[in-house]
């Protein structure tokens, strides 16, 4: 995290914990607070002390004087020897992980943005999600990585969705769109209670095993591609008892996967496919 270049300033902490001190000693307890935000510890030697709170040589008697009477006992000694006021400590950290969570929201709310076009929750789901990527810990994550570790949480919660697996989100399957506008009305409490693959595994089992064994080497991120099949099913509105449709869409699936971005769903329905039963 890059370094910040200020902090919560209590004012009235300030003036109790500053009362009776001189005008002096106020500034120079100022600066030292400042220091230690900017570099987290104080050197333990007066000089040192001195030259970061602005002292003048003239004034260096003095300073020694307050410091051991006032300003000695508003700072506490790490383990290696350097010094640190214990409210100066808790006012860095909490701006630090306040830091950290403004940053996290932003980067979450940038990946809901960009995946809001493929899924059909509602806003209040959407703010599920939202909530549910934020518990990602993004500690000892490279930056690089992180979207990467949202997906994998993101995809988990859409393949509960589809599978209807104690889940609270509910994606509805009879999505349809509106004529010249592309939009998508949703009916309620219209849930899926079987995925797609789900079907094809009570219903044949033998050629959804060997489409699995021959597909799972070309497709390193097969989980993706389930899901992409489950929405797929959807999108076209495919009968979930029309077995020889859903295969059909599945093997479709199948054949355009490396021509499109992966995350996409790549197929247009087939019209000529969707009456059949």
């Amino acid at each position: 995290m890059a370094k910040d270049f200020y902090f919560k300033f209590y004012f009235k902490e300030w003036l109790v914990s500053t009362q009776g001190m001189a005008a002096e000693v106020r500034g120079w307890y100022f600066n030292l607070l400042c220091h230690q935000a900017d570099k987290r510890c104080l050197p333990n030697d007066l000089e040192s002390l001195a030259e970061l709170a602005g002292v003048k040589m003239s004034e260096f008697e003095k300073f020694k004087l307050c410091y051991k009477r006032t300003l000695e006992h508003k700072f506490k000694q790490n383990e290696d020897g350097t010094l640190y006021n214990q409210k100066m400590a808790e006012v860095i950290e909490d701006r630090k992980d306040n830091s950290t969570k403004q940053s996290k929201r932003a980067t979450v709310g940038v990946f809901v943005k960009k995946n809001r076009g493929e899924h059909n929750f509602s806003e209040a789901q959407w703010k599920e999600v939202s909530a549910d990527l934020m518990k990602v810990d993004f500690r000892g994550i490279k930056k690089e990585n992180i979207y990467s570790a949202l997906s994998v949480r993101f995809n988990r919660m859409v393949e509960a969705v589809i599978n209807n697996s104690n889940s609270n989100y509910n994606y509805n399957t009879n999505s349809k769109e509106k004529e010249g506008l592309g939009e998508k009305t949703i009916e309620e409490n219209e849930i899926v209670e079987e995925s797609a693959f789900d079907i094809l595994n009570k219903t044949s089992p033998a050629w959804l095993e060997a489409f699995e064994m021959r597909v799972k080497s070309e497709i390193p991120d097969y989980a993706t591609f389930k899901t992409n099949f489950e929405f797929a099913v959807a999108k076209d509105e495919i009968p979930m008892d029309n077995i020889k449709l859903l295969k059909l869409r599945l093997n479709k699936l199948h054949t355009n996967w490396d021509k499109t971005p992966k995350n996409k769903l790549n197929v247009k329905p087939q019209k000529h496919l969707s009456n059949q039963r």
